[in-house]
């Protein structure tokens, strides 16, 4: 059963009005497969998904072609009792949000709403958030006792790169969300000057251009959901190639982005929620191009979430080991000026991945300077994740 390709109008019709930058287009493969995935069948996994860009990026113009699509609830603040109140009012209505959202898909439009709160509203907020991801919670309150809750829904975030901050203080948050980027590496000055040009010609328009989006976006999603109601994911071939590939991808960025402990190097992430993320993703890019199998167009976009879903100091690392030779030794310092990140955080990841054997340790002329292992090289080579230099003779 082939259908026809909706992501492709999606696409085209975002482009049209917003005029990304090209790498950033699949910005809409990324929304649709998370509003496909999260409202498919309740046996599947959810995915989480985080839209990370700087002030202006027209990210939330993006999520905005959502806004009153039936499985879609918009918040612009959230805190612990709005998700969970423990409350139950006099005719036996509860107000939390939890039980409002099963099936559907809570958007947030600025992460910084939360992010400017207390430290300890953060935390609680995250820490429902990371409870919740399994489909149930549990809440005991002095004067309401005990109140669970069951309810299995998606998330899509906004934010700015300052998520990257505060999720080295919430890993076990971080894991539980994939991650696309826009504008990561500085367009180049002709792309942003096309892209404010463009904007300049829409800014008397938006009402018009917004509704006309919304209803395209919200059309093609419609024309998905109808056609993978008549399938399940299981149902979407993949190929024995492009599972071990996925599988080869989620080990590695699991294992990049596990964050020491303070001074403490810490056991690898296991890679089994982050495989299902990244497959189930694939499977519902398919969907929505109306494809029964899945092809390197998909596994492409994969690759990007796989390396977009890395912190930004840990992508700078390897990109920097990448970025230069991978086959001599690298010092620290080194390392700094290339990645341009800080002496301690270079220096923390570094020895995290010297524990965990993607790099090792050379010992010379009074320095100490580091190499991928063989290995790494091997796994970044079969996943793409990176670009590696040839070997020089």
């Amino acid at each position: 059963m082939n259908e026809p390709d909706r992501l492709a109008g999606a696409k085209d019709a975002i482009q049209k009005t917003l005029r990304l930058p090209s790498r950033d287009a699949t910005v809409i493969d990324f929304v649709l497969s998370l509003a496909v995935v999260n409202t498919w069948f309740a046996d599947v996994e959810p995915v989480w998904g985080f839209v990370v860009g700087p002030p202006g990026s027209a990210k939330t113009e993006v999520l905005r072609t959502l806004e009153g699509w039936e499985y879609a609830h918009f918040v612009d603040e959230l805190t612990e009792n709005a998700l969970a109140s423990g409350f139950e009012s006099d005719d036996g209505e509860d107000p939390s949000l939890l039980p409002k959202l099963n099936g559907r898909i809570l958007i947030l439009r600025d992460f910084s709403s939360l992010t400017g709160t207390h430290r300890d509203t953060l935390t609680k907020v995250l820490g429902v958030l990371r409870a919740a991801y399994d489909g149930s919670y549990t809440k005991a309150g002095g004067m309401s006792g005990i109140k669970s809750y069951t309810s299995k829904f998606g998330v899509i975030i906004a934010t700015t790169p300052v998520f990257d901050t505060v999720l080295s203080a919430n890993q076990q948050l971080g894991e539980r969300f994939v991650t696309f980027r826009m504008m990561r590496g500085e367009p180049s000055l002709e792309d942003r000057m096309l892209f404010l040009e463009h904007v300049q010609t829409r800014m008397d328009k938006k009402t018009a251009w917004r509704a006309t989006l919304r209803e395209t976006i919200q059309g093609a999603l419609s024309a998905i959901r109808l056609y993978t109601k008549e399938i399940k994911p299981s149902s979407i071939s993949l190929s024995p190639a492009h599972r071990l590939v996925l599988r080869m991808m989620a080990d590695m960025v699991c294992r990049l982005r596990t964050r020491p402990h303070g001074d403490t190097p810490a056991e690898a992430e296991v890679a089994s929620r982050f495989v299902q993320q990244l497959t189930n993703m694939v499977l519902a890019r398919a969907a929505c191009c109306g494809r029964m199998a899945s092809n390197d167009e998909d596994i492409a976009f994969a690759r990007r979430l796989a390396c977009d879903s890395l912190p930004d100091p840990a992508y700078r690392i390897m990109d920097a080991f990448y970025r230069k030779d991978i086959f001599i030794g690298h010092r620290i310092t080194d390392l700094v000026r290339t990645a341009r990140l800080s002496m301690d955080i270079v220096s923390s990841l570094v020895h995290q991945y010297h524990y965990l054997h993607l790099v090792s340790a050379v010992e010379g002329h009074g320095s100490t300077s580091y190499c991928l292992e063989d290995e790494t090289i091997e796994q970044v080579a079969a996943t793409g994740l990176f670009n590696p230099p040839e070997r020089k003779n």
